[in-house]
This record gives structure tokens, sequence and C-alpha cells, in this order.
């Protein structure tokens, strides 16, 4: 089950906020953390506007099934912070180990995701999965990319998969 690694009100202002989550790799937790995620920055953030929190637990949830998929160790880590006077708005950072031949695979994927237009890629990327039929489509960045107006990074130091969203 996740256990709440400490959610924590920042120390100079009530309106910073700071939540992080450490998960096993189990598939029945990503809409658990995802529930929570959304329910908590429903309580702190506007659902209009660009902090949407249905549109930010989408992104969290795409980033943690990922992390399922690709991840080595037992922990993966969700850490959730926001700010009314600072920037970003929100951060969000999902990390998780892996493999090097894993890593390797994400990036590859992060980059072809990056690269160009976002809509016309992720309509090639739909075309392409439903080309394949069943199977992974492998369309979770792009849709991050294309719907959650989030800035979308990729960190990978030594055995460490980190996906970093920015608002």
């Amino acid at each position: 089950m996740p256990t709440q690694a400490g959610p924590s009100m920042g120390a100079n202002d009530g309106d910073d906020c700071h939540l992080e989550l450490v998960f096993s790799r189990r598939w029945k937790h990503v809409a658990v953390v995802r529930g929570f995620v959304q329910s908590y920055l429903a309580v702190h953030l506007p659902e209009d506007g660009p902090t949407n929190p249905e549109r930010v637990a989408m992104a969290v949830s795409e980033l943690m099934e990922n992390a399922v998929k690709y991840s080595t160790g037992a922990g993966i880590k969700v850490a959730v912070s926001f700010s009314h006077t600072s920037m970003p708005l929100l951060r969000v950072v999902v990390e998780n180990q892996a493999e090097r031949e894993s890593i390797r695979s994400v990036r590859e994927l992060f980059d072809r995701v990056m690269a160009g237009e976002p809509l016309e890629t992720y309509l090639t990327m739909m075309r392409e999965a439903a080309a394949k039929g069943h199977g992974q489509s492998q369309l979770g960045l792009i849709r991050i990319r294309c719907e959650s107006g989030c800035r979308l990074s990729l960190e990978t130091p030594e055995d460490l998969v980190r996906f970093v969203l920015d608002l």
C-alpha cells in the first residue's frame, strides 16, 4: 500500500505545500495514488486554470504507470509541491530505479515525444499504437505533453528515472 513519506506546509508561507508518497511496484497502487493526489490538489488548487487537479492527476498517473512498468526498485516516489507565490506554481516529481536498458528505452521515447509539434506527434503515435493492436501503446508521455499543459523534463542520474512536471 502507498505510504505517506511526509506532507508538510512551507515553513514561511502557509500557502506553500509539499507532499511526498512512496509506493511499491503494484499496478493497483497507481489508481490509489492518482485519486489521493487529485483529492489533495483539489483542496488546495482551483479546478479551473492551468493547475486543474484532474489534469495534473492524469499526468501523475501516466508517469506512475511508466514507473511501475520500468522500475527495478521497491519504492516509487511521487513528490508534489506547489506555491501561490513562486514559480513554478506546481512541480511534480516521479522517480524510480531502473536498469540501464530501461533507462535507455525511456530516454529514446522521451526524446521522440519532445521532438516536433505535440499534436502531430500524438496523432502519429496513436496511429502506430492502433496498428500494433494490443500491448504497450507508449502514449503516456505524449498524452502528458498534449493534454496537461505541464512542462515535462527527464533526468537520468545513475540508475534513476526522474520525470519532472512543472506548471
